[in-house]
């Protein structure tokens, strides 16, 4: 699907939208980007960008980064990896000469953009924003400045300033790896709603897992599912990936019917092989006959016909006729 970009400021350029997304986790190698507070800015884009990408494994979409690890690489190889991409993340973490300098803000380069780049940036603002606010941090907005990077990929390029490594209070949630790594994934969040993306269609269990065997790792079972998403929450905050998944709670067994009691005048017969009350073998005949229950007292029972006593047995050597 092709798209023209239109309007005042924009170039008219046929853009292709494509699955492929790039991340560029900004600085690398000898580069540390900012530096202040005992956090170097290299490190702290790798792992969020990590983040972001790990999100992503479950959408239908191919993801590239600029790095993988802790090298140097050129903007200029940086762009060109852009080349064919339904979308260009550059992430960073900002720095200033004041310290008291603190929040988050995002960018699209001030000069001609391809169509889709200021409602991709807006969705990827949006996603991240209201969490940061939860945590105190200023919003600085949406904006358009000329960087390198926002304005030589050839496709729709975000950078994204997630926090100052030079103020204290933005430091201290940087140290916080579930901090980074939610950074990452609402990230991801924002790309999937900016691009349309629809998760992967998976095999069942069976077939996709090594050996047909599957280990699943359950924390919680709900019958409330305000409480199961407030636990998904939780996790997801803490960086681990969770789902939900709904199942239709089991019907209770029923009981089991009770035995009917063997009381006085049943009708019963003596089981094969059984002996009487006190021990004594039984004449065969008895075996093969239907008795009356005469008396019976706790599980001694009084057997015959009528009111004539044939024997005296246990009543779990009877069986009701």
């Amino acid at each position: 699907m092709s798209r023209f970009a239109t309007g005042a400021g924009l170039k008219k350029v046929a853009v292709t939208v494509s699955k492929l997304i790039v991340l560029d986790p900004g600085h690398g190698g000898n580069d540390p980007g900012a530096v202040g507070n005992g956090l170097k800015e290299k490190a702290l884009n790798l792992t969020i960008s990590l983040a972001t990408r790990d999100a992503l494994k479950d959408y239908d979409c191919t993801v590239k980064m600029t790095r993988t690890k802790d090298v140097y690489v050129a903007l200029s190889a940086r762009a060109a990896m852009g080349k064919g991409a339904a979308i260009f993340v550059s992430q960073h973490n900002n720095a200033y000469s004041a310290s008291s300098a603190r929040g988050f803000e995002t960018f699209a380069n001030s000069g001609p953009l391809l169509s889709a780049t200021l409602d991709y940036r807006d969705a990827i603002h949006d996603a991240i924003c209201p969490h940061l606010k939860s945590l105190g941090v200023p919003n600085r907005g949406k904006k358009r400045y000329n960087h390198y990077i926002t304005r030589a990929p050839a496709c729709p390029t975000v950078l994204i300033e997630y926090l100052f490594v030079t103020n204290p209070t933005d430091a201290t949630l940087l140290k916080k790896s579930a901090v980074l790594k939610e950074l990452g994934r609402l990230t991801a969040t924002g790309i999937v709603k900016a691009l349309g993306l629809k998760k992967k269609k998976t095999a069942s269990p069976k077939s996709s897992a090594p050996g047909g065997v599957l280990y699943r790792v359950q924390v919680g079972a709900y019958t409330q599912k305000a409480n199961a998403e407030a636990m998904l929450a939780r996790l997801k905050k803490a960086g681990f990936d969770a789902i939900i998944v709904t199942e239709s709670a089991a019907p209770a067994a029923a009981p089991a019917p009770a035995k009917p009691a063997i009381k006085k005048g049943s009708k019963v017969k003596v089981k094969s092989g059984a002996k009487d009350y006190d021990g004594r073998t039984l004449a065969s005949f008895v075996y093969n006959t239907v008795y009356d229950v005469i008396e019976i007292k706790g599980d001694r029972a009084v057997i015959g016909k009528g009111k004539a006593v044939t024997a005296a047995v246990n009543t779990k050597d009877l069986t009701l006729v």
